[in-house]
């Protein structure tokens, strides 16, 4: 009722909107895991969604890019644990955390953020040890 009147007043961002109509079947179509030397990708950025989705979950801390990622995540982690079997209870799902000073000025970190919205136990076994440029400054 009142999202127009503050889109009005407060243009949203593009990657916002798009985030805001989409749904949990959009991303499930767009779920497509590719393994390269291996790392397992589970989405491609390169399509509009993902990337708002990344964007707005990094940045803005936006919950429904967060559910959605989510959602994404927890539908491949159910059929990879059917698929491999034989590595229940010996694999932890983790993140890398991020320097204090990250973590500091963004107050999150956003793939804890999916961890946890996903639903699946994750644990931190990895520390951060030194900080480091910002990936986004070195391209």
């Amino acid at each position: 009722m009142f999202t127009p009147l503050l889109d009005l007043l407060f243009p949203p961002r593009p990657d916002e909107v798009l985030v805001r109509h989409a749904s949990h079947e959009d991303i499930e179509k767009l779920l497509s895991p590719q393994i390269e030397n291996d790392i397992i990708s589970l989405l491609s950025f390169k399509e509009p969604l993902v990337s708002a989705c990344v964007h707005e979950c990094k940045y803005y801390k936006n919950r429904k890019a967060i559910s959605l990622l989510a959602h994404a995540l927890s539908l491949f982690l159910t059929d990879w644990c059917i698929e491999h079997q034989e590595l229940q209870g010996r694999t932890i799902l983790t993140y890398i955390p991020l320097s204090k000073d990250r973590q500091k000025a963004r107050g999150y970190n956003q793939v804890e953020e999916i961890l946890a919205a996903s639903g699946w136990k994750y644990e931190q076994v990895l520390q951060k040890v030194r900080n480091t440029v910002s990936q986004t400054t070195l391209s």
